[in-house]
Formats: structure tokens, sequence, C-alpha cells
């Protein structure tokens, strides 16, 4: 196959030799736990004329499930040298003897040069079938273009960094349009919030048929000492290492980041005259189904965590055990409780939906919140829907109760590690604590009834933690200690309203 091949008349041939081993090599990619049969190509748009680079949607097909579509930009490459910046994802070869590698272009230099001048486009994309639209905000500096840098810490998607000023953001499985995207659009734009990353731009497909997919958003890049978690565990760590420090740091940070959230909820609610935004009163069938998913993780993780026991290390075998026998009584004391809240005084909104201190960048003067995609495992549909403001709330009071006990180290039953989860806990309800007030004293969208808030904040904090539990059985079984302790402690605060 020639380098014109690969990407023109023979593409769909060179998606078919990519195999699944180079696919499942990559961090976005979802599908690794199952054998992908092929690649099948949906759309085409080349990025630039006469270019070795076009960005492809394409269909992921699958021995067993449904099948996923991913956005790959692709750039081919004469010859079989390869870029020591990348893997190739395929090596093609001609009739007449000519070789062409196939890379993912946000890999090299010349990739990532082409993505960002095509955001300089004043036109649509033409795709084979549809086309690509741009929405530009703000005016972009084309001498950019060369200064790209992949970010390594990007999982899902691929974000690409231009000279500290730009940041594009790929999204690898292109599902509508993107909630990031509108959220983004609307705290740049209408409610000029401004503790989020500006958006910049959105790149969309268009089908032929209307439907709209955003595939790359560009964000301003916010200079940073670090995300919330590696900037607060970094600096718990020492101190809880430290005999008798009874020292209490990050409490003004958590302060700030309380105050933020709250700002941010407000924002999200500035605006009762655009539908998607306007909050709205709570219906009961929205309270049945918030308390519903405590039940709803319970149910999946049971299965895991009995499946699982045995080959758990021996330390975190009684916490699980307990867990296990405490099961039916937690899931009574849930269901005791969906009787004593009620709709009454409580409102649903857009949120950040998926809130930790993952989420946030430590600043130099604050922070700054990212990622409104909303929770990866759930549905697209539950994501864009409007949610209690309390779930955000209960995201990062989990957050900061991990961030302190994973701090604190590898739990055993020695005196040390006991006594470094006891200052470890201690911290964590001080800034937990101390992150709820600020929030109520700066918050306008708090429920009217405070007594049925904090019931239903305490089961958006179980339901959290069952499925953190169900998350590290399944990829990090050494730290099911953390939620086992979360969900212990918050089982013993929803004794609920006992009848």
């Amino acid at each position: 196959m020639t380098l014109g091949d690969a990407l023109g008349s023979g593409l769909s041939a060179s998606l078919g030799a990519i195999p699944g081993e180079a696919l499942a090599a990559r961090r976005w990619f979802a599908g690794k736990a199952r054998t992908p049969r092929r690649l099948e190509l949906l759309d085409a748009a080349e990025l630039e004329p006469r270019s070795a680079l076009v960005l492809v949607l394409a269909r992921a097909l699958y021995s067993e499930g449904e099948p996923e579509v991913y956005a790959l930009p692709l750039l081919a490459v004469a010859g079989t040298a390869a870029p020591p910046e990348s893997v190739p994802l395929a090596v093609l070869h001609a009739p007449t003897g000519e070789t062409t590698t196939l890379h993912d272009a946000t890999e090299l230099p010349q990739g990532q040069a082409a993505l960002y001048r095509a955001l300089l486009n004043d036109r649509p994309l033409p795709c084979r079938e549809g086309e690509l639209l741009l929405h530009r905000f703000e005016q972009l500096d084309p001498e950019l273009a060369d200064q790209g840098q992949l970010s390594r810490a990007e999982q899902s998607n691929s974000s690409i960094i231009y000279g500290r000023t730009w940041v594009l953001k790929l999204l690898r499985r292109p599902q509508g349009v993107s909630r990031e995207a509108a959220i983004g659009r609307f705290l740049t734009l209408e409610a000029h919030f401004p503790h989020v990353p500006r958006l910049g731009a959105v790149l969309e497909y268009q089908s032929t048929a209307g439907e709209r997919h955003t595939v790359a958003l560009l964000h301003r890049f916010v200079a940073n000492e670090g995300d919330g978690w590696s900037f607060c565990t970094s600096r718990l760590a020492p101190l809880l290492r430290a005999p008798n420090s009874g020292a209490m740091p990050l409490l003004p940070l958590v302060e700030t980041v309380g105050r933020v959230t709250a700002e941010l909820h407000a924002a999200l609610a500035s605006r009762p005259d655009v539908p998607a935004f306007a909050p709205e009163p709570a219906t009961e069938q929205d309270v049945q189904r918030w308390v519903g998913d405590p039940l709803r993780q319970l149910e999946m993780v049971l299965p895991l965590a009995q499946a699982q026991l045995p080959s758990l290390p021996p330390a975190l075998q009684p916490a699980m055990q307990k867990f296990l026998a405490d099961a039916p009584i937690c899931a009574d004391r849930v269901r005791r409780m969906e009787r004593a809240i009620h709709a009454t005084g409580l409102i649903k909104m857009q949120i950040h939906a998926d809130y930790h201190l993952g989420q946030v960048l430590k600043t130099p003067d604050g922070i700054a919140i990212l990622d409104f995609e909303g929770e990866p495992s759930r549905p697209l549909s539950e994501r864009n829907a409007k949610q209690s403001p309390l779930q955000d709330v209960a995201g990062m009071l989990r957050s900061l109760h991990y961030a302190a006990v994973a701090a604190a180290g590898p739990a055993d039953q020695s005196a040390e590690a006991q006594r470094r989860l006891a200052a470890a806990e201690a911290w964590a309800q001080q800034a937990q604590a101390r992150f709820q007030a600020t929030w109520l004293q700066h918050c306008a969208v708090a429920p009217a009834d405070s007594a049925a808030g904090n019931r239903l904040l305490e089961l958006f904090q179980l339901a959290k933690a069952l499925y953190e539990l169900r998350y590290e059985l399944s990829n990090r079984p050494n730290w099911t200690g953390i939620p086992l302790a979360g969900i212990d402690r918050l089982m013993h605060s929803v004794e609920g309203e006992r009848s």
C-alpha cells in the first residue's frame, strides 16, 4: 500500500491492518478487557490539503459486547523507521515493495501542529460523508502550532499543550455534544466564571443526518502547582509520618475549595432564562432515583466483594467480612431513609458531576476546576441530567477522606500504622467539616430543609464510597481499605429514620 493509499482510497484497509494489541497499548483505549476484531471506517477528514494526516471516526468491533466509536488522527510516514516519540499503529506493505507506517498523529510533532492548524480554519472541513465544524471563541496565534507537547497525564482522552498557552483535548470516544463543551461554553461566555480554564474553541463532527459529536476542545493553559490530589497527599504524607506532630495543614486551601465550589454552583444556576441551565424543583421521582443509587451500587459490589475476599491481603479481610455481614443492615437503613426524605425544598441543576481533588488545580492565587464530562461510568443521559448540587459536595468530602488515608501509607496492624491512620482520620474530619461549612456559608442553592439535606448528603457519600470499593476491587485490591473505612463510618451515620 502506497503512502497516498494509506490515507486515501485504501483507508479502510489501513484501519483493518491495525492489530488489537496496538490499540490496547494506548492508554485512551477503553476496550482493553475485550478482544477487538477490527476497526470499521465511519468517516474521515483530511486535516490539511494533500497532507499525510486524516482525522478518522472508526467503530471498534469486538468478539463480544457492543462496538465503540473512536476518534483517530492518523499520520502516514514513508518507511519503517519509527520516530522515537511514537510506536506505530501498523506497518503497511505495498505490492511494489513500498512500506508505510501508520501513527497516532498526537504522538508526533507534525501531527500535533496539524491538529492546531485545523483550529485556524474559518470554513468547515469536508469529510467523506459529513463535515468538521469549528466554533472558535478567541484568537489563536498560528506560531504556537509548532510548540505542541503531548501530555502524559491524560488517560481516557489525549491532550496536547501548546506553548503553555492552550491545551487541546481530543475526545477519543465522541458521544454527541460534549457535556464539557456545553458547560465550558456557558461558564466562559455566559456566566463569566473565573475559576475554570477559558474555552477557546470546539471542533465538532456533523453527519449528513445532522447528528453532532464533539471531537476536540481547546482551553487556556492554567499555570499550576499540581492537581489537588497530588498537592494534598504530598504535603500530608510527611506530617502524618511525623510522631506527635498534631498538625492540621491545608485547611485554608480546603476552605478555598469550599468557597469556589459554592461560587461554581451559583454560576451554573445564574441563568434561569436558559432552559438547559435553569434550576428546577426536585421531584419525588428524583429523590427515589437518588436514594436508589446506593442500593444499586451495593447490589453491584457485593458479588465482587464475596468473590475476591479470599485473595485480599490478610490485613484487609476482617474489614471486608464486616462489610459483607453489615450489607443487609445497610440496605435496610437506606430504604428507611427513602421514606424520610422528601423533595420539598430540594433543587436539581447542572453540576460538575465528577467532583474530586483530581479535578482541581492548585494555582498561584487559588484554584481552577477542570473536566465537566461527568462520571465516566454513568450513561451519557444520566450525566447530562440535572442533579442535586449535594452530589458535588459528597464527591469532594469523599475525596478529602481518600487523600488523607492514602497519604498515611500502607495499613497494617502495627501501632505505627494505626497511629498514622488515626491522624489521617482526624485531619479528614476537620477538612470535611471546613469544606462543608464554607460551602454552606457561600452557597445559594443549599436545601431549604437542612435535616433532609444532611440525610441526602450522607446517602450520596455512601453511594460514592460503594462505587469506590467496586473500582478498587477491580483495579487496586490493596486499596480497598480506604473505601471500606469510609463505608463503615457512613453506615453508622446513616442510622437514618428508624421506623
